[in-house]
């Protein structure tokens, strides 16, 4: 199993009442002879923060808790089983490239091998010097990678905090598009079934879900009411009117209330400044 959890907004200090109310979301239980990873990426004053664990101990495991006072305006978090050591620090979802975090979730690691052959094949050499391939999420994040315009990429490729800027809205969804596409490519030729998972991207600047198949949740918070709803100090919520947080969630059997379900093959936008629009993937 595999859960991803992001939020995107425009106010850092609220970051903490949008984990503490999801705190049933960002529980997890371990199945049986497994072990649970999980890693979460976040942006506090133009930096990117990780904290990634590949082989987390506890269970259940509340990442909510382990997320507590975290101040951020937008944040990218994921969950898995794994087999003990089939995960090391730096290939534990999200996966960062300059100010572009990315998660996603794979398919049967018994097509791993066939997979990572064909996509080693469709990168261009600059793309292959960092990519080991050990996991799903770096095959799909390099596809997604190699099909962004050289300008653009070169612009996220510094890997420091300052010159960094992440690519166009439209920009990115098409090349979340196309490396879905060129999954659907690569699975049709060597008989794998088909991806039918969803593919997360944080900027800092927007969040963009493909979401193929399965549970993709989508709450929307706006205005003072719904923050003093979550525990904001009822005399400073008048500042909170132009405020807005998008969260969304993804492989949760129950959503909460006042959250919508989305249908499959939809993509998902938001982002600090804008309110949350679907469209067709």
């Amino acid at each position: 199993m595999s859960r991803t959890f992001a939020f995107i907004g425009s106010r850092p200090d609220l970051a903490g009442l949008i984990v503490q109310a999801h705190e049933s979301l960002l529980i997890v239980e371990r199945i049986p002879d497994s072990t649970l990873a999980w890693g979460a990426g976040y942006f506090h004053n133009d930096e990117v923060l990780l904290r990634r664990r590949p082989d987390e101990p506890n269970t259940p495991l509340s990442l909510g808790r382990a997320l507590a006072g975290v101040r951020t305006h937008a944040l990218l978090a994921h969950v898995c089983d794994t087999t003990a050591g089939g995960l090391r620090t730096e290939t534990t979802p999200p996966l960062r490239y300059g100010h572009l975090l990315f998660a996603c979730q794979g398919p049967d690691a018994r097509h791993h091998a066939i997979l990572r052959s064909a996509v080693v094949d469709a990168l261009p050499d600059f793309l292959l010097g960092s990519l080991k391939g050990d996991t799903f999420t770096e095959l799909a994040f390099s596809l997604f990678l190699a099909a962004l315009p050289p300008a653009t990429l070169a612009r996220s490729r510094d890997r420091g905090t300052k010159s960094t800027l992440p690519p166009d809205q439209a920009v990115a969804r098409g090349a979340l598009r196309a490396a879905l596409g060129r999954l659907d490519e690569i699975c049709r030729a060597h008989d794998v079934p088909a991806f039918d998972g969803d593919l997360w991207l944080n900027t800092g600047e927007f969040l963009i879900v493909a979401h193929r198949r399965g549970t993709l949740g989508l709450r929307v918070y706006r205005g003072g009411a719904d923050f003093e709803a979550l525990g904001a100090d009822p005399s400073f919520v008048h500042n909170l009117e132009q405020t807005h947080f998008a969260v969304a969630a993804s492989q949760v059997d129950v959503l909460p209330v006042g959250w919508e379900r989305l249908p499959d093959d939809t993509l998902l936008t938001a982002s600090r400044t804008a309110l949350p629009e679907t469209e067709a993937l």
